[in-house]
C-alpha cells in the first residue's frame, strides 16, 4: 500500500451479490483475500439471495480461516434492494461493488481507493477481460464479440480501448465513498434489473464523475454456453430499456440492436407485402454479414485463431438479435404502462 502511510489506509468494505456461485465465489474472494489491500483493513458483505448450491460451504470455508466475511440473507432476489441492505451494514469509509463471476487484479483496490481518495471521481471503475466459461472454439468467439466495438458499441470497460484514465457514462461495479450515498441516495428498488444505469445517469446529471482507469483489471467469466448467452441478452436488452420510464438518458449502443432487429422486421414484413422491396431487405442483411465478417478476420488474425473468422459473424448476429428481441419487449412493456397510466388519469378526472 505504497500510496498511503500504514495509519492512514482507509478501511473498505467489498460487497458481492450472489445466487448459486458456487462455481466460481471461490476464485473471485481469494483473488480479493490474496490482493495487496491490507485484510485487517478489510470487511467482505457477501448478499446471498439464498443460494442452493454450495456457495455458502464456499464462503463458510474462509470464514474459518479468520478471514473477515459476513453473509447477509437477499430473501427476495432484489438486487437493487440487496444493495441498500449491504451499504447500510457497511462499516468501511470506501465501498467496493464486486461480482462472484470476476476475479481481480492484486491491485484492484488499491487503485480504486487511490482515485477514490484523490477526488478524482464520486465512481470509479476498471476494465474487463472476458474469458469463457466453457472450452472450445465458441467460447472464445463469444470473448472476443464481446470486446469488440461492433458486438458492444462504446461500452470502454468491455472494449479495452481507452489507454488513459477517462471520465465515462458506465463502469462495471461502483467504487466510491461511503458518504456518496448520504449525497445521492440509495439505489431504486423498483427497477431490479437497472438500477445502475438509473443511479449513474442521476448522479451525473447532478454533477457526479465516474471514472474508467485502464489500470484497474478484471477478468469476467463470459456466459458462453448457447442458452445462457441468449437468455443472459434477451434480458440485457429488456432492462436496457426500462430505464426510459425514469428519464433516463440512452446512449447510441443501447438502442443499437432494437433499431437493427425492428428495421430487420419491418423490411422483411415490406418484402412479404411488395416483392420491389426485397432488395432494400437483402442490402441490409447483406451490409450486415459483410461488416461482421471483417470484423471477425480482423480478430481472427490478430489473435491468430482461424475459427474465429467462422464463429464471431454468427455470435453477433445472436447477440445482437437476443438483445433487440429483448429491447422489444421492453418497449412494449413501456407502452403498456403509458397506456395504462393514461387510462387511469382520464378515468380519475
Amino acid at each position: 500500500m505504497s500510496d498511503f502511510p500504514r495509519e492512514a489506509v482507509p478501511s473498505v468494505t467489498v460487497i458481492i451479490p450472489t445466487r448459486n456461485e458456487g462455481r466460481f465465489i471461490a476464485d473471485c474472494l481469494d483473488s480479493v483475500l490474496t490482493g495487496e489491500y491490507p485484510v485487517d483493513r478489510l470487511e467482505i458483505l457477501v448478499i446471498d439471495a439464498l443460494s442452493t448450491d454450495e456457495t455458502r460451504d464456499v464462503i463458510n470455508t474462509r470464514k474459518a480461516r479468520g478471514v473477515p466475511i459476513r453473509i447477509l440473507d437477499d430473501t427476495d432476489g432484489n438486487l437493487p434492494r440487496a444493495l441498500n441492505l449491504a451499504i447500510r451494514e457497511s462499516r468501511g469509509e470506501i465501498l467496493i461493488r464486486l461480482d462472484a463471476h470476476n476475479t481481480y487484479a492484486k491491485d484492484y483496490l488499491r487503485r480504486c481507493v487511490g482515485r477514490l481518495v484523490a477526488g478524482e471521481a464520486e465512481i470509479v471503475g476498471g476494465v474487463w477481460h472476458a474469458v469463457p466459461r466453457t472450452p472450445g472454439a465458441w467460447g472464445r468467439a463469444v470473448t472476443a464479440a464481446l470486446s469488440e466495438p461492433f458486438g458492444v458499441g462504446n461500452a470502454h470497460y468491455r472494449t479495452r480501448r481507452l489507454t488513459q484514465p477517462t471520465l465515462v457514462d458506465t463502469v462495471p461495479y461502483f467504487a466510491c465513498q461511503r458518504a456518496l450515498f448520504d449525497r445521492f441516495g440509495f439505489f431504486d428498488d423498483s427497477i431490479p434489473g437497472s438500477e445502475d444505469m438509473v443511479y449513474n445517469s442521476h448522479l451525473r446529471e447532478s454533477g457526479g464523475r465516474i471514472l474508467l482507469d485502464p489500470a484497474i483489471e478484471s477478468w469476467y467469466q463470459a456466459r458462453t454456453e448457447f442458452g445462457s448467452f441468449v437468455k443472459h441478452n434477451l434480458r440485457n436488452g429488456y432492462w436496457a430499456m426500462l430505464p426510459l420510464h425514469w428519464g433516463v438518458r440512452f446512449r447510441a449502443r443501447h438502442f443499437a440492436p432494437l433499431v437493427f432487429v425492428s428495421a430487420m422486421a419491418v423490411l422483411g414484413v415490406m418484402w412479404l407485402l411488395q416483392q420491389r422491396f426485397g432488395w432494400l431487405f437483402v442490402v441490409a442483411l447483406v451490409t450486415y454479414v459483410l461488416v461482421a465478417a471483417g470484423v471477425a478476420l480482423r480478430a481472427a488474425v490478430r489473435e491468430r485463431a482461424p475459427m474465429q473468422f467462422a464463429l464471431m459473424p454468427v455470435v453477433f448476429s445472436v447477440l445482437h438479435v437476443s438483445y433487440g428481441i429483448g429491447s422489444v419487449a421492453g418497449i412494449c412493456v413501456l407502452i403498456w404502462r403509458m397506456f395504462g397510466t393514461a387510462v387511469l388519469t382520464s378515468r380519475k378526472s
